[in-house]
């Protein structure tokens, strides 16, 4: 009986040897290839984490501008969600202390602040909206926008969707719960404010880096009898390795 099976076995091999052969050394190269590939990925990914590090601070040489462009480039075109989620915050975070900053916020340049911070947090919903937690300071900070161009409707959505997309825990929640509330007194207590002071106090420049855990700038309280002062901006992560450029003055 083994001798039977033997000679068929060698018929097999006969016949068939140099087809299974192909298919095995197939087989290795394709194992070869997948394994190069991945290699690569990881090489690439590790490249982006370490353009975020250098964008956010290592690199002493760039300028403001530079950094602000290079984030908005890495947030749009990373493969990591995790560094293009982060790359957008941190230059939405930017963007907004920039324009809050500004001694003339009708001004071209200002608006110009006004409209990159907001293209910064939509980018990182709409191209990272599952990484949750950035995506909520995303919400945020364009909720903290439009409550400071007194659109109070829109701003307590961009608060809600924020607090709704991570644990209550989170100090993005917290903060976003408390602009709600905060708006919800300003709805009973003072109607019919649509205007900020005229002259809003200064406020501190953002803090940011690559591992960013924060929140977007608060905006300055609104209304008539608005007396306190401007709301600081976010610091973020601890994780972080630099500290984002302080906005011009």
């Amino acid at each position: 009986m083994l001798a039977h099976e033997l000679v068929k076995l060698k018929s097999g091999l006969s016949k068939y040897g140099s087809w299974i052969f192909v298919a095995v050394l197939l087989a290795g190269i394709a194992v070869v290839v997948v394994k190069q590939l991945q290699a690569r990925s990881e090489r690439h990914l590790a490249a982006q984490k370490d353009e975020l590090n250098r964008l956010s601070g290592s690199d002493p040489d760039l300028t403001p501008d530079q950094r602000l462009a290079g984030l908005m480039k890495l947030a749009a075109e990373a493969k990591d969600p995790n560094v293009g989620a982060q790359a957008g915050v941190i230059a939405g975070n930017s963007y907004h202390s920039r324009y809050l900053v500004a001694s003339d916020r009708s001004s071209k340049e200002s608006r110009g602040f006004l409209d990159e911070a907001r293209k910064a947090y939509q980018l990182v919903l709409d191209r990272h909206g599952g990484q949750k937690l950035f995506a909520a300071q995303a919400d945020y900070g364009l909720g903290s926008l439009a409550e400071t161009l007194d659109d109070f409707a829109g701003a307590k959505a961009h608060y809600e969707a924020a607090a709704g997309l991570v644990d209550k825990t989170e100090q993005v929640a917290k903060d976003a719960r408390a602009q709600i509330e905060k708006l919800a007194t300003l709805a009973t207590s003072v109607p019919f404010a649509t205007t900020r002071p005229a002259e809003p106090p200064a406020t501190e420049p953002a803090t940011t880096g690559p591992a960013a855990t924060g929140t977007a700038p608060k905006p300055a309280t609104t209304g008539p009898a608005a007396t306190g002062t401007a709301p600081k901006p976010a610091t973020l992560g601890p994780a972080a390795t630099g500290t984002a450029p302080k906005p011009a003055k």
